[in-house]
């Protein structure tokens, strides 16, 4: 079995997943903080399918030999197992009714949560190894305007990911300066518009990795070499600075809306 297609299986077993936990928000009313016991679930099941699809196709870029290497086989097998732990873990807090992440009120909760933060860098460690990698030799049919995207979008996502999940493992917490008494939640993502919630930064963080190949493939499809690399690059530059500042607002202990 090559990565692509471990990505790939693991990228359709967490969308299989996601009616799923469509289907037990709508049966089990229950709360946990406000929120649906599935509403956490749900958005996990959605993003490692979009996380995991990303790596199947840049993996299919790449010869068959070079998705048959060990180092790349085991960064698949292990970001996908680790994927699936990490929802797996997610579900059952859920259908206890119990938190999943920063929960140490027992001792089983306590060395689930710090396993959780390991698997999690483990999750996001192909942004970094077929980054890097693509940055030394990338595929020649590749233009320069998609190498510097997917590089970039990779590496730079990865990195600002583990940034702003390392500020909310060490708060222990959504919250950079802590949890408003009553809180304004954004619809479907669950943020809280009235509270210094890291979460938005963290999500600009994570979908870098898609955002900017994907600016790169369309200037890169419809530009001139020049062009297209300019405008990647001003992708690039401007989801990390859009990201950072964000994130730096959100440590000032501002709320994502002004005046919430």
């Amino acid at each position: 079995m090559s990565a692509d297609l471990i990505w790939g299986w693991s990228s359709l077993g967490f969308a299989l997943l996601v009616p799923a936990t469509l289907w037990g928000r709508r049966h089990d009313r229950r709360l946990l903080s406000g929120v649906n016991v599935w509403a956490k679930p749900f958005k996990f099941a959605l993003s490692l399918a979009i996380h995991f699809a990303t790596f199947t196709v840049i993996a299919r870029c790449l010869s068959e030999d070079e998705r048959q290497r060990g180092w790349i086989l085991a960064t698949a097998a292990a970001s996908a197992a680790a994927g699936f732990c990490e929802l797996g873990y997610i579900a059952l807090q859920a259908a206890r009714g119990r938190h999943s992440h920063f929960n140490t009120s027992t001792r089983v909760e306590a060395v689930a949560a710090a396993l959780m933060g390991i698997g999690a860098l483990v999750v996001i460690s192909p942004g970094i190894m077929i980054g890097l990698d693509l940055s030394v030799s990338p595929p020649v049919t590749w233009s320069p305007a998609v190498t510097l995207g997917v590089t970039s979008g990779l590496i730079g996502g990865a990195v600002l990911t583990v940034l702003t999940a390392a500020q909310m493992g060490a708060a222990r917490s959504h919250f950079a300066t802590g949890k408003p008494r009553a809180e304004r939640r954004m619809p479907i993502t669950g943020w809280v518009l009235n509270g210094a919630d890291l979460r938005p930064s963290h999500f600009l963080a994570t979908h870098m990795m898609q955002a900017v190949p994907i600016v790169a493939l369309i200037a890169a499809a419809t530009l001139s070499d020049t062009a297209a690399l300019a405008v990647t690059s001003v992708a690039a530059v401007g989801w990390t600075a859009m990201t950072l500042t964000l994130f730096r607002r959100t440590m000032k202990g501002l709320p994502l809306v002004s005046g919430g």
